[in-house]
């Protein structure tokens, strides 16, 4: 495990160095290479029954990089975290903006949040992976119209968006991973290992070591499970940080993000 995390911190080295001058022309998925971004609001992907049985809207905002040229691009679907019990699409505004402006699709989703998740957390995970695979099936469908290549498609999320990031990920309960090129988990989980198999996508894990709401142990317990089935992986395990990491000083997480998507893009 450390010689793997001292390889990509080496890798980052070395493609930091020309970084001041790539700013210049811009590198695709790697540097802002676009000023602006469009965005369409509370796109409705689809309609649901919540815990109150009412009929609920499921919403997105999809940002796309302004006067791109590309017809096909990379998509990258954020799932805000909360417990399962608040938060919203918007706590991922600012990331989907980054990720716009190097040239992805990226897209900050809503879906059903519960009354309580005590005693019902796998529930609640299951209620927000089905919403989330709505999501992607809607941007599927509407691809052409959002410049989305449906073969390069990456998942993440922070807290209870990164559980829900891995369970769509790596469950196999007959839903359809075709495109799946990667996973971002930030502090989240898999609680079933035993779904992993070696077809499963590669993920980029930052996790605080003294994380004590999404337990830091069930993060190395998922990596053990990788290496079982070969599935390529990065581990950032943070020191003295409990749940929730933040960049410090001048290095940004959100740069390793996409150094990791970028190795996996089929172009």
């Amino acid at each position: 495990m450390k010689k793997l995390i001292c390889t990509f911190l080496s890798l980052f080295v070395f493609l930091s160095i020309p970084f001041a001058k790539a700013e210049e022309t811009g590198i695709r998925f790697l540097t802002e290479v676009f000023l602006g971004v469009e965005v369409q609001k509370n796109v409705i992907f689809g309609q649901v029954k919540d815990r109150a049985d009412k009929m609920l809207d499921l919403t997105m905002d999809i940002f796309q990089p302004k006067n791109d040229t590309m017809t096909k691009r990379p998509l990258v679907v954020w799932i805000h975290g909360g417990g399962f019990v608040n938060g919203s699409k918007e706590n991922m505004s600012s990331r989907c903006e980054g990720f716009a402006k190097l040239g992805y699709v990226a897209v900050t989703i809503n879906y059903r949040l519960s009354l309580t998740v005590t005693g019902v957390i796998e529930t609640a995970v299951s209620d927000a992976v089905s919403d989330s695979q709505l999501a992607i099936d809607f941007l599927r469908t509407h691809a052409q119209e959002y410049g989305i290549d449906t073969e390069q498609i990456f998942v993440g999320g922070s807290s209870a968006g990164g559980i829900t990031s891995l369970h769509l990920a790596y469950e196999n309960k007959g839903w359809n991973k075709q495109g799946i090129l990667g996973v971002i988990d930030l502090w989240g989980a898999l609680f079933d290992l035993s779904c992993v198999d070696p077809s499963d996508p590669p993920v980029i894990i930052i996790h605080g070591e003294q994380d004590t709401v999404v337990p830091f142990a069930l993060s190395p317990a998922l990596i053990g499970k990788l290496l079982e089935n070969q599935i390529p992986y990065v581990f950032f395990p943070v020191k003295g940080v409990g749940h929730g990491v933040k960049p410090s000083g001048q290095f940004s997480y959100h740069f390793v993000e996409a150094l990791f998507m970028y190795r996996f893009l089929k172009n």
